[in-house]
């Protein structure tokens, strides 16, 4: 079998080999913003220095196959295969097709490429990073933006950080203390999703077991119980909607799980994933974030910034199934196992009679702890633009919601 793809392989090995294995690129911002490359350092002639170790994530040292099955999934850009070659043990998901991640980790299995070595990549510019302020949980002082007069009427809100991004364009519109470090409390839960939603199928049905009891005290819940069967659709929904933690820690269990094998312990799963959540983080040019729980519970060392929150939900919003259940308001799911749920959506943006209601709302996520104030990732659809606005650090709820409505009728009423 080997001596088969091998055979197969060669054919096209110094077309792949060259760029598809020996070429590590270093992870970056996609968006085409100024403001997010204004920090980078682009010297006329780099060669970098890459090590596989910068990419451990297991978090055992090595590089290993388990590491190179996931750091392959996030950078494979090949898009052809011999038609010749039976693909179908490397159907990784099941669609009938090799696409260019099957490629680059059959040549890994079949072909024994060593993982251990330093590659050079000396195309690749490097990112000057700027020194993490860890958020400190002290009393927080009232702020407004610097245009509050213009934006956000006289009254003004009070809140510490915030962000408007237009996702039609790809562009920051405004921004106040984007880059500073905060508590983004279960905001945090639209980054779970999202890693999980890239290495689970949506239609993947998990057990519900013993991990959700690592869920802290007094977190909010979804009320999952062990035994209770869910495909990852319907726990995603039961981790947007009532802000499950206790789903928080089954999706990142089970997702680590199905990735690295179910014989890991519950909290060597859960670290596993909390590697992956960072280091999409740095896939998608965060520069003050770092994760170390997949719900948002308050700790000193798990932070971002606003505009590090626009960059990952502005992921999750071009997630088309993120995004529809992220719009839900309200959702009955009847379950694997038999058992219906009913789910209430936190963001009262989009529920009507609240006193917040906003007819263009697409949902997205709240967070609220005494750490954090009163957060908001919200996205609203209007005139074919779609805008998001983060809000971080607000004292009330009047605080989140009025100015992230504020804000989006002002923008769209800009018309750019």
């Amino acid at each position: 079998m080997k001596k088969t793809f091998n055979s197969a392989l060669s054919l096209i090995l110094s077309v792949i080999l060259a760029f598809s294995v020996f070429a590590v690129p270093v992870f970056a911002s996609e968006s085409s913003t100024g403001e997010e490359t204004a920090s980078a350092a682009e010297p006329t002639s780099v060669k970098l220095d890459v090590s596989y170790k910068d990419y451990d994530l297991t978090g055992d040292g090595k590089f290993t196959v388990a590491d190179i099955r996931i750091f392959l999934r996030i950078t494979a850009r090949l898009e052809f295969f011999p038609d010749s070659v039976d693909t179908s043990l490397f159907d990784m998901d099941n669609n009938g097709k090799l696409n260019a991640v099957d490629v680059r980790l059959m040549l890994i299995d079949f072909l024994n490429i060593d993982t251990s070595k330093t590659i050079y990549n000396p195309t690749t510019k490097p990112t000057t990073q700027p020194t993490t302020k860890k958020p400190q949980p002290t009393t927080r002082d009232r702020m407004k933006p610097v245009d509050s007069g213009k934006v956000l009427g006289s009254e003004g809100y009070a809140f510490r950080e915030s962000v408007v991004y237009d996702l039609t364009n790809d562009q920051m519109l405004y921004s106040y203390n984007a880059e500073t470090a905060a508590y983004p409390a279960s905001m945090t839960k639209l980054m779970t999703a999202l890693v999980a939603s890239k290495y689970v199928p949506m239609d993947y049905v998990i057990t519900v077991g013993s991990e959700i009891y690592l869920t802290e005290s007094n977190s909010s819940l979804s009320y999952i119980k062990p035994g209770y069967r869910m495909t990852m659709q319907d726990l995603i929904t039961s981790l947007l909607l009532p802000s499950g933690c206790d789903s928080a820690y089954c999706i990142a269990v089970q997702t680590a799980k199905y990735l690295y094998g179910y014989n890991l312990s519950n909290q060597t799963a859960l670290n596993k994933f909390v590697n992956l959540m960072n280091q999409t983080a740095k896939e998608l040019g965060c520069i003050n974030t770092h994760f170390v729980n997949p719900s948002g519970f308050p700790y000193s060392d798990h932070y971002t910034c606003a505009r590090d929150m626009a960059l990952i939900a502005k992921q999750v919003y071009w997630n088309r199934t993120l995004r529809l259940i992220a719009s839900w308001y309200r959702k009955t799911i009847t379950i694997e196992s038999g058992q219906t749920l009913t789910y209430d959506n936190s963001n009262k943006l989009l529920w009507q009679g609240s006193g917040y209601y906003y007819d263009y709302a697409m949902g997205m996520k709240t967070g609220t702890t005494s750490e954090a104030g009163c957060c908001l990732t919200a996205a609203a659809e209007k005139d074919g633009r779609a805008l998001l606005v983060i809000i971080m650090g607000a004292d009330w709820n009047r605080d989140r919601y009025n100015c992230a409505i504020n804000y989006f009728e002002h923008y769209f009423a800009k018309g750019y």
